[in-house]
């Protein structure tokens, strides 16, 4: 409350923003420290490989995928998503911009360590990471060419939701490994939404 006739600064929404952000930020270092969320990073398919995730005993959650993403800001919101959702996420190489462990946690800001997060340097490394690792989990693609909406789709547990490339979805061979094939209803005048913001109703 504000004594009356007092007007706060104009910078006075500044210092709330600033001070709630500062808030959020103790939340993530201290209020998620179970052992869920933690930054994990892994490269996976090349000899170059980096350190790699350990072998899961079971698939018991949804997992976020990207299809060679274009734009470093939405592979950034994906990790947030990701975090926030206490998700993994796979990214599917070669993407439109340089992937590194440095550009990862550059786009992540202060999510990457609270999230997981792992690389494949194509597509072809990323089904002999499935094979291995989730053999029963289902490849769940969103697609404009799909004619099954998401909303009428029965999800599993363990299902991975693929997001394709911003510039151009993804090519055959992907749809055709594809278990389901699903696409988000909007109105006939939008043309699209922002693949993170798919990634997220369909999460």
């Amino acid at each position: 409350q504000f004594r009356d006739g007092y007007k706060p600064p104009k910078h006075f929404s500044c210092l709330i923003f600033a001070a709630l952000r500062m808030l959020f930020r103790q939340i993530a270092a201290n209020g998620l420290q179970h052992g869920v969320l933690r930054w994990t990073f892994a490269r996976r398919g090349g000899e170059n490989a980096g350190t790699t995730l350990p072998h899961p005993q079971e698939q018991t959650a949804m997992r976020l995928a990207l299809y060679q993403p274009d734009i470093p800001q939405n592979l950034g919101a994906a990790i947030r998503l990701s975090a926030a959702f206490e998700i993994d996420l796979d990214v599917i190489e070669p993407c439109g911009f340089p992937l590194s462990d440095k550009a990862i946690k550059r786009a992540a800001m202060d999510y990457g360590r609270c999230a997981k997060v792992s690389h494949h340097v194509s597509w072809e490394a990323y089904l002999g990471f499935l094979r291995a690792d989730m053999p029963a989990a289902r490849l769940v693609l969103f697609t404009t060419q799909s004619a099954e909406p998401a909303y009428d789709f029965a999800f599993r547990p363990d299902d991975i939701l693929l997001m394709g490339r911003e510039s151009a979805g993804v090519p055959a061979e992907v749809h055709a490994r594809a278990d389901a094939r699903l696409f988000i209803p909007i109105s006939a005048e939008a043309r699209s939404i922002n693949v993170i913001n798919a990634a997220s109703m369909a999460l």
